[in-house]
């Protein structure tokens, strides 16, 4: 195997690693799609938090990052079912453009607020593996891409299998497919608003933390996360968790393919390109149902 060759394979192992990630940064995105029917634009100031929690938790008490993962479940758990029972409930019944525009202006508001409590400043989290590497095919690998991509997947894997085997899993199953019959075979469909999105904030904000040590934490990365987000749900399909997984790990390589092709500034062009074509040629995704207008 020549050199060349070696960091390629180095290249995609890590678009593979950085994709299994933005599969669960984006997971709960594509659940409160396909069961609230909302436009979360605030999805990614959500996680803006949970990584100024774990930054935070790590100044002032040194928790390590999974350590972090323990005590931001709960919390962010919490919040998905506060900010579900007390401020998406509330616009639930009203119309699209209506939803859109609270939607926008919540998130201006999160960034604004995070911006008066914390300021501009860039931070950055800390992982207790990040100068730890792994030799492969000639290149190395921090540990910190290959632990964090194993926790991301063991997460999204409980949470599949959750939604597969358990009553309530399979109860936001049918409010998704149709939410009129759910009704009548007695499924408490305000009960399955509120713990979806309770599970989607807190899937979010896992994977937020585990995303944290490899890009940056500050007021306006929850705009950047939010958009790709979208991407990677429209990108494997609307409503679909295998087409999150599947839209993560094609986002994640083409980034790494672009950065080393051509330049680390177009990663997100390419994958906006890829986007874009989609929306073109096939607006379902590629494991989605029929969009909605």
């Amino acid at each position: 195997m020549s050199e060349m060759d070696g960091f390629l394979i180095q290249i995609l192992l890590r678009g593979v690693l950085v994709g299994g990630m933005y599969a669960l940064l984006s997971v709960g995105l594509t659940l409160i799609f396909g069961v609230l029917e909302i436009p979360h634009f605030a999805y990614g100031d959500v996680m803006m938090l949970a990584m100024y929690t774990c930054y935070w938790l790590q100044v002032f008490t040194g928790a390590s990052l999974f350590l972090s993962i323990i005590i931001v479940f709960p919390l962010y758990l919490a919040l998905g079912f506060i900010l579900q029972k007390f401020v998406i409930n509330k616009i639930m019944d009203k119309p699209e453009l209506s939803k859109m525009l609270f939607m926008v202006g919540f998130s201006l508001f999160l960034q604004g607020l995070a911006l008066f409590v914390w300021t501009a400043d860039t931070r950055f989290v800390k992982s207790e593996l990040q100068n730890i590497y792994v030799d492969i095919g000639g290149g190395k690998i921090s540990l910190t891409y290959i632990v964090n991509f194993v926790v991301a997947m063991l997460f999204f894997a409980g949470f599949y299998l959750w939604l597969q085997k358990t009553f309530m899993g399979k109860a936001i199953r049918a409010s998704a497919q149709n939410k009129d019959l759910a009704l009548v075979t007695g499924i408490n469909i305000h009960k399955i608003f509120l713990v979806s999105f309770g599970i989607a904030t807190v899937m979010s904000a896992v994977g937020a933390v585990l995303f944290a040590p490899i890009y940056y934490v500050g007021p306006f990365v929850g705009l950047e996360l939010t958009l790709k987000s979208f991407m990677i749900v429209v990108l494997g399909g609307l409503g679909s968790i295998e087409g999150a997984l599947l839209g993560g790990l094609i986002i994640g390589v083409v980034e790494a393919l672009s950065s080393y092709l051509l330049s680390s500034e177009v990663k997100d062009l390419s994958a906006l390109i890829i986007f874009l074509l989609v929306l073109l040629f096939k607006p379902k995704g590629l494991l989605g149902k029929e969009v909605r207008e």
